[in-house]
């Protein structure tokens, strides 16, 4: 009986050891983003994104994931600027794509994860990104007389949608304390809607094209555990 409850003991202990890594995590890194649209061209840029996820779950080969992160992402859209139609300049200009993601994903370890030993294995998941409704020009930039395709200005990034949905799924490994994945984000909603040119009729309805965008990101993120 005691040799029993030895070997008992002994399991709870293993187990406890072995199960998938749970706790409060700091987070940060960076990303890249990329606007899929045939027809508004993007140019991605490196951004960054901070902030926290918790890890739950008592299985062995999986648990949950719940993070919140601030994510600036940057887009550079090409522009001629000047007088229309004496345009005198070109180049492209940065614009700030802010949200606060709300992320759950599902961590499955091929790997398993024990004391003092690497985990690794696949990750997917849902990603909603709250944006404040307006892309802006990155700090400094003067967007004075800037046009961009199909005619559209700065104003014309100031009625973008509230909240970006994306479908995620990449890596994720650590050791100890210490974890880091590499996933893709792939936008599921239009984040051009809303978006207008100056094309209106004698009734300043909005006649111009419908705008269809998606966007998406590649996210590379490192955690430390605090709790």
């Amino acid at each position: 009986m005691k040799k029993n409850y030895f070997l008992f003991l002994l399991f709870i202990c293993f187990y406890a050891n072995a199960q998938a890594p749970k706790g409060v995590f700091l987070a940060g890194g960076i990303n890249q983003a990329s606007l899929n649209s045939d027809q508004l061209t993007a140019d991605g840029s490196i951004g960054y994104h901070l902030g926290a996820a918790i890890n739950f779950g008592y299985n062995l080969n999986f648990n949950y994931e719940f993070g919140i992160l601030y994510s600036r992402n940057v887009l550079s859209l090409p522009y001629v600027s000047g007088v229309s139609p004496d345009f005198t300049d070109s180049g492209n200009q940065k614009y700030n794509v802010d949200t606060i993601d709300m992320n759950f994903m599902f961590n499955y370890y091929v790997i398993q994860p024990e004391y003092n030993k690497v985990f690794f294995g696949p990750q997917a998941g849902l990603t909603v990104g709250i944006t404040n409704g307006e892309w802006t020009p990155a700090k400094g930039a003067s967007t004075t007389n800037q046009t961009y395709e199909y005619g559209l200005t700065q104003n014309s990034f100031q009625g973008v949608p509230d909240f970006n949905l994306s479908t995620s799924f990449g890596i994720v490994g650590g050791f100890n304390d210490f974890r880091a994945s590499l996933k893709y984000n792939l936008g599921l909603t239009n984040a051009l809607s809303g978006v207008e040119n100056n094309e209106r009729d004698q009734y300043n309805l909005y006649t111009g094209p419908d705008f269809k965008g998606k966007l998406s990101s590649v996210s590379f993120t490192l955690y430390y555990k605090i709790l």
